[in-house]
């Protein structure tokens, strides 16, 4: 280890003297690790932070919402510390801002039918409903007639 600081040294314009070589050396790790911690853990971490504050932050009345349980709705009011949401069957509920996720998009096709729809177009809607979409294989069956009965 002293070999690789004593190779390193040189180039931070550190003394070749034996008392100040360790303690330089000393300070010089300390630095190089405290830059390589801010640098490529703590700044990555709150830019993180910061773009999911914004993001979670970016819903207004009659927005469509993903919440942490996974229940889709639109926002109906928003006060304080709550938001009223109402999903698709009707019901409204209130929940805990920081339990909304997100806003939805809207999806990429008008409508989705489950038998209609092509299969990206399935996949695609998974990502945005889940942000993740299954793995997916697509298989081809032939036939020939689909008639009922001989």
């Amino acid at each position: 280890m002293t070999a690789a600081l004593g190779a390193v040294a040189p180039l931070f314009g550190a003394t070749s003297s034996k008392a100040s070589s360790g303690s330089s050396s000393f300070i010089l790790i300390i630095v190089v690790f405290g830059a390589a911690y801010y640098f490529l853990i703590y700044r990555p971490q709150k830019k993180k932070q910061l773009a999911a504050r914004t993001q979670t932050n970016a819903y207004e009345v009659g927005d469509e919402v993903v919440t942490a349980g996974g229940i889709v709705g639109y926002v109906l009011d928003i006060t304080d510390d709550r938001v009223t949401l109402e999903t698709s069957v009707g019901a409204s509920f209130v929940v805990l801002k920081p339990y909304v996720l997100r806003k939805l998009e809207p999806a990429h096709s008008a409508q989705i039918m489950a038998h209609a729809a092509d299969p990206r177009t399935i996949l695609a809607l998974a990502r945005d409903v889940f942000g993740r979409a299954p793995k997916a294989w697509w298989l081809t069956i032939p036939a020939v007639k689909f008639d009922f009965g001989d």
